[in-house]
């Protein structure tokens, strides 16, 4: 029996949640950001063994390696003297960690303070002068609980979107994403993921579609809309058929800036590393048939989420050097998301952690430069963990997840595979049998039996959005590495958001969604999307 769906369906519209274009204010204060009652809101080759080795070994692992914040590594001033123009960002790197509760940066940290006796890289940059943090809200235009494609959209375009929609109004206009809008001022333009790379995070960068679920289709727009570089999952949306006859050039994409030659493809970390840039033909890297693996199950053939961004970083900035032109890029690291829906403590701490490396690796990049805005942030929380055992529990905990073999996600895929009619007692005992392996840990009778009656389709929790297998195997792992989880679904808390560089100066201690992209607009100077 497989970890249960992330859930993509979208809600009902909500009669008052029409949405309206966005303008190209600057981003308005606190107390103007929007709310629901209003009909649109405001504009605006590492292995995985080496990483987690423990002891001695652990200093050379790349848990420490990720690039630290050096002495070239300067912010720009907080905000340019009075009577002074705004500078204009060059650049632009939007990086997203989907679905991160405040508990699943705070678990970061505690865990990278146990074990390197230092904060977590994001919350180090924090004390940086120049870098602004603030609190943002994330509702969607029909919802309290957003969804990733509405979070995306709203970044993407500054205008309000239902649930499960990617730049597509109600009315059926189809609001210009902003990787488009880049494009046509003459940048170059890009996103990577560890999701699929027509998942609802990239996808709302780049392509209009009414339901986040036709990845078939957004792959076709990826293609026809020519971004230099896209790298992330979801080869089999990518068929044979498709790559050796792409779309043509969709005109909304078509600028001066735009690769006319042939893609080039790239499926393994290695194949990563040997492309060199060539501004005249976009790179496409499909790493696996679906999401890449979370990082404790993750394979040497698929590159880090840190190879992906600087790899990006890389190309785009060789070609806009070509011509002077700067770029977009867009990075998720996904995987927390999906950790989150499937109340996967280990995947989720892992995979937490690596984003971390790579805003550090990001931050390194964007410091050294006075052109480059960065932007760091999630979309909504998953599942809100936290830990709460006390004492020595709470610290065995920590290390049992930071020493994981695999994800919950792999436990449950391989002790518990599909099947009509799964028999409980061995599909429970098999669970136990892979947990052992995976996080060297012992379940009780008593673990065991709630595996088992949730196998039987028995489970005990009254709470529906916990009663899945998943749901229950992350319970019944709390016991051993003290996190827990309030569901298997987003929460409605406000996000954290990092900014530093050309523009970060505009960001007010708390904003809405709709206006962070009212903020990156302006600093790069694009006009408000064509609808």
């Amino acid at each position: 029996m497989p970890a249960d769906p992330v859930p993509h369906a979208a809600p009902a519209p909500a009669a008052n949640a029409t949405p309206r274009a966005a303008d190209q204010a600057t981003p308005k204060p606190a107390h103007a950001a929007a709310d629901l009652s209003a009909p649109a809101a405001s504009p605006g080759g590492l292995s995985r063994r080496s990483v987690l080795a423990a002891g001695a070994a652990l200093a050379g692992s790349s848990l420490i390696t990720a690039p630290r914040l050096g002495p070239k590594a300067q912010a720009t001033p907080s905000a340019p003297a009075a009577g002074t123009p705004r500078p204009k960002a060059k650049n632009l790197i939007f990086a997203v960690v989907d679905g991160m509760s405040a508990g699943t940066l705070t678990l970061a940290d505690l865990a990278w303070r146990r074990r390197t006796g230092r904060p977590a890289q994001w919350l180090e940059l924090l004390l940086k002068p120049g870098v602004r943090r603030a609190l943002m809200s994330t509702h969607s235009a029909d919802s309290l609980v957003t969804d990733s494609a509405a979070a995306a959209a709203v970044w993407s375009t500054g205008i309000k979107h239902h649930n499960g929609r990617l730049c597509w109004l109600e009315d059926g206009r189809t609001p210009e994403p902003l990787l488009l809008r880049a494009r046509r001022s003459g940048k170059r333009v890009g996103c990577v993921t560890t999701t699929t790379i027509t998942h609802a995070t990239p996808a709302g960068f780049y392509a209009n579609s009414p339901n986040r679920n036709e990845e078939r289709a957004i792959a076709e727009q990826l293609l026809a809309r020519r971004l230099d570089v896209a790298l992330g999952g979801g080869a089999r949306f990518f068929p044979d058929s498709l790559l050796a006859a792409p779309p043509a050039i969709d005109p909304r994409a078509d600028a001066p800036t735009t690769p006319r030659g042939q893609w080039r493809l790239v499926r393994t970390a290695a194949e990563l590393a040997a492309a060199t840039p060539d501004h005249t033909r976009p790179l496409l890297g499909l790493f696996s048939a679906s999401h890449l693996s979370m990082f404790p199950d993750r394979a040497a053939a698929e590159p880090s989420l840190t190879d992906l961004a600087t790899a990006a970083v890389a190309h785009l900035s060789a070609a806009a050097d070509a011509d002077g032109s700067g770029y977009v890029l867009q990075v998720e690291g996904g995987r927390v998301d999906h950790a989150g829906h499937g109340n996967d403590a280990p995947g989720l701490l892992q995979d937490m952690l690596e984003f971390d490396r790579t805003v550090a690796a990001l931050a390194q990049l964007a410091l050294e430069r006075d052109d480059t805005l960065l932007i760091v942030t999630t979309d909504h929380g998953t599942a809100n963990p936290g830990l709460t055992l006390y004492k020595d529990a709470a610290s065995a905990g920590l290390d049992r997840l930071l020493n994981a073999r695999h994800s919950a996600e792999w436990i449950l895929r391989t002790g518990a595979p599909r099947s009509e009619r799964p028999d409980p007692d061995a599909t429970a005992q098999a669970i136990a049998a892979r947990a052992a392996e995976a996080l060297a840990v012992t379940l009780t009778a008593e673990d065991i039996a709630a595996l088992k009656a949730a196998v039987a389709g028995q489970p005990a929790d009254p709470f529906q959005a916990r009663r899945g297998l998943s749901g229950v195997l992350g319970s019944v792992l709390s016991n051993h590495t003290a996190v827990g989880f309030i569901s298997s679904n987003h929460s409605a808390d406000h996000a954290e958001v990092l900014a530093l560089g050309p523009g970060s100066e505009a960001l007010p201690p708390f904003l809405d969604n709709a206006d962070l992209h009212a903020l990156a607009a302006s600093a790069l100077g694009l006009r408000a999307p064509a609808l």
